[in-house]
């Protein structure tokens, strides 16, 4: 019987993780542009995450799925105006921090990223232009609450949150069409 070989640390790739961060068009074409973002919070597929929604590490794309679910819900919640955007980033492990249930403010599944590169996008997700009335209205409902425990907590039983998830799911474009999700949202 043959035993496998362990390779050395040191000679062992790097592994990355897929995050989604919320951001807006402008940070986008900012970012593309060649100025790295600094620190940025993003959602990925957890441990914790993965408890909370009862999934295995075997269900991946389910996983991944809730953590962008998580990242729109940000996209709304952070960005007063203008469409819903997350990016998918291809993150190093090393350059993820976890975040403690007791600081992340947006639910399951929050990291901190140290900093974002456009080279490391794969992917936009951005509501279609036809959204924005949508957005626009579960802004107002959720904006004019307290804080974001309050607004988190209106967000999960909210008819027009769910109407927004229904109706206008998030779009997806290949990092190299960011001028045309520029131009449609002109």
């Amino acid at each position: 019987m043959t035993r496998p070989v362990r390779l050395p640390a040191a000679k062992l790739k790097p592994q990355s993780k897929t995050v989604f961060v919320p951001m807006t068009l402008a940070q986008a074409l900012e970012c593309r542009a060649g100025n790295r973002l600094g620190e940025r919070v993003g959602f990925m597929a957890t441990e914790e995450l993965l408890s909370g929604y009862a999934l295995t590490p075997e269900q991946d794309e389910d996983a991944d799925f809730a953590a962008q679910n998580h990242a729109n819900l940000a996209a709304l919640l952070d960005n007063a105006d203008g469409p819903r955007m997350v990016v998918a980033v291809r993150a190093l492990e090393s350059k993820i921090e976890l975040l403690p249930a007791v600081e992340a403010k947006l639910g399951l599944g929050q990291v901190s990223l140290s900093s974002v590169g456009w080279a490391k996008v794969m992917a936009l997700f951005i509501d279609e232009p036809a959204a924005a009335d949508a957005v626009q209205k579960v802004r107002s409902e959720l904006g004019a609450l307290a804080d974001r425990q309050a607004q988190l907590n209106a967000a999960a039983s909210s008819a027009t949150v769910e109407e927004l998830a229904d109706e206008h799911a998030l779009l997806w474009y290949l990092p190299s069409e960011l001028d045309d999700v520029e131009r449609l949202h002109a």
